[in-house]
This record gives C-alpha cells, structure tokens and sequence, in this order.
C-alpha cells in the first residue's frame, strides 16, 4: 500500500518535457513492485488454500492502472468487487478511469458520474478531480473546466497527490494541465502540454487534441 502511494516529484516546468522518460520509469517500476508482491501473496494464500490478504485486489487494480493496463485493472476490480474488498464508490471511481483507459468512454462517465453520487463528503475532491478528467477526454471540456474551477478552494495536497499517484504520468500530466487552463495560468499549462506530448502513450488523435489547445493558449 505504501508503494502504491509514492509518485515521482515534478521538475521545474521549464524542465519537464525532457525529463518524462526518467520520471515515467520511475514510476513504472515503482507499480511494477506493487504488482509483484501482490501476485507473489496470492501465490502464498493459494498454496496454503487461504483467502488472498485484505484488499489485495483493489490494489492490484491500482498497481494495474499506475502501469497502464486497463485489462488486468477491470479484472482486478471485478474481484474486489466480489469479494467486497472496499466501497462500491471506490470500486467506480478506479473502475472509470480503467474504463477510460480502456476507450470506453460511456461506461467511464457512467462509473465516474456514480462514484461522486456514492462517495462520503471526504471523498468528494478526489472523485470529483476524476470525473473531471472523464468530462475532458469525453469532448465536454466546458464541464471539466467547471468543476475543476468550483474544486480549486476545496482541493488539498494530499488529495490530489493520492490521484497523481493513481495515475500513469501521461494522464497525471493531462490533468495539471486542464487544471492549469482552469486556473488561467495559460504557461503553466502549456508546460504542462508540452510535457505530455513528451511522453510516448496519447494517440495521434489525442496529440492533435493537445496540439489545439497549445494553440489557442498562445498570447494572440
């Protein structure tokens, strides 16, 4: 759980495009840690025909989402699910950003609309922060701006640490940089962008969609 949480600091802005290879990896190897103990203490409760430990789906759907693999994510989830492992709500908002991953875009809105209907007052920044990411990559950038506008005196550090830490480094770049547009520091997310189309995983489509928003960014 505890490497789970860890997620490499961000550079100086200025710096970032050239520096997303080192901090993915880091990353990719921090999840791919996470994922190894999980399977090995599967292994071990199978061998002695036990019950996996607590919560060793739910984080192998996160280690699973970290690494970009939407496939074992849904997979995970639906064992957690089964085995009741944490709050529906919980289960939503990891399954809508695995959706998302995915391309399924629908079932993403749909889990991400849920998770904020369920989620407790203290989870609400969190699911919120995501349902936002959802909104964008659906084409309703309006809303995300919105609630990432109406989020900004509500959201603390902790909390959005706990999503970058969820996230591959691509999105978690993504993200920044919306926020930076709803924040209207036009620079900072154009860095932001910038460092995002450094990484190697957004699709031409996605990069054409960045490519635009850097266009209407730059001072006219």
């Amino acid at each position: 759980m505890l490497e789970l949480t860890q997620v490499p600091s961000l550079p100086p802005l200025a710096e970032l495009a050239g520096e997303v290879g080192a901090l993915a990896e880091a990353q990719r190897q921090s999840r791919k840690r996470a994922a190894q103990w999980l399977a090995a203490a599967r292994d071990e409760a199978a061998r002695r025909g036990q019950a996996p430990p607590p919560m060793t789906w739910i984080m192998t759907a996160i280690a699973a989402i970290g690494l970009g693999d939407a496939t074992t994510a849904r997979a995970a989830l639906a064992q957690a699910e089964l085995r009741a492992e944490v709050e529906g709500y919980r289960i939503d908002r990891l399954a809508a950003v695995a959706a998302l991953m995915a391309g399924d875009l629908a079932h993403a809105l749909a889990l991400a609309h849920r998770a904020r209907e369920r989620a407790a007052s203290r989870e609400q920044v969190r699911t919120t922060l995501l349902l936002s990411l959802v909104y964008d990559r659906s084409g309703a950038a309006d809303a995300a701006q919105r609630e990432l506008t109406l989020l900004r005196p509500l959201a603390s550090s902790a909390e959005r640490m706990a999503v970058d830490a969820l996230l591959p480094l691509h999105e978690r770049l993504y993200l920044a940089a919306i926020e930076q547009v709803a924040f209207k520091n036009p620079a900072n997310a154009s860095l932001l962008f910038k460092g995002y189309l450094a990484c190697p995983e957004p699709e031409e489509a996605e990069r054409r969609l960045v490519e635009r928003r850097l266009a209407e960014l730059r001072p006219m």
